[in-house]
């Protein structure tokens, strides 16, 4: 009997390091840094992601305190950030919150999001944090942003008209500034009810219109026809679809 129970004792500690060895490589191979912090906010764990991330050797960070990892212009604000986070701690979702950067070892910034989870062991609170480095995604962003910024400004220097809709063109996406000043209608009025171009139509070129738009929906055309503005003022315009 008794070696019976040192054999299941033997078994339920070798299913328990396996247990571990595995958790550890998950960790280990996980592509999202992860960094566990105890509750005086000194660092008790970092993964391979992390070393690599930041530019420090696991011995390097192990024991510092976390805002070795926190720009000097944050530097000050930090802890008492963490300290109200632990008076209540909570799991915080990656991208809640204001934009973070961390500091890597040679002193470089870089834009982050960090996920927060408490973690209730025998030696108290950990908060585990998962970080991941969106200066790729920051730069796609940016780009973006000139790129809507230039054609902004291409479309505000155009004279004619020209819009984006939907297939059915009974949404409008987006419409040139031109269309106020030749049309006397805002371009938010059209994006907000479509119907706002038919309206300005001479009444006696709309059938024709209309029927140009269903009978060639899906072609590109031209075609001539008269707008009113609000005042009654009347001027010719050639409608391209592409």
């Amino acid at each position: 009997m008794p070696e019976n129970n040192q054999n299941d004792q033997s078994r339920s500690s070798s299913r328990k390091i396996v247990g571990e060895e595995q958790f550890r490589l998950i960790v280990e191979a996980a592509p999202n840094g992860i960094i566990v912090v105890d509750d005086k906010g000194q660092i008790v764990f970092v993964n391979a992601e992390i070393e690599k991330m930041f530019g420090y050797a696991r011995d390097g960070l192990i024991g510092k305190p976390v805002e070795i990892l926190v720009p000097e212009r944050f530097r000050a604000r930090h802890p008492p950030f963490r300290t109200d986070f632990m008076k209540q701690p909570e799991t915080r979702p990656m991208g809640a919150g204001r934009d973070l950067f961390g500091l890597r070892k040679n002193g470089t910034e870089f834009p982050v999001e960090i996920g927060l989870k408490p973690i209730q062991t025998d030696q108290g609170t950990l908060i585990l944090s998962s970080v991941v480095d969106i200066t790729e995604r920051k730069k796609a962003e940016e780009q973006l942003r000139r790129s809507e910024e230039r054609f902004q400004e291409l479309a505000d220097n155009i004279d004619e008209v020209f819009w984006l809709a939907e297939a059915d063109w009974e949404s409008i996406i987006y419409v040139s500034s031109a269309f106020e000043t030749i049309c006397g209608r805002s371009g938010e009025s059209l994006c907000a009810k479509a119907q706002v171009w038919i309206d300005a139509i001479h009444q006696e070129d709309r059938p024709r219109v209309l029927e140009a738009r269903k009978a060639r929906k899906n072609v590109g055309y031209e075609l001539e026809y008269r707008i009113v503005r609000p005042e009654g003022a009347r001027s010719f315009v050639r409608l391209s679809r592409v």
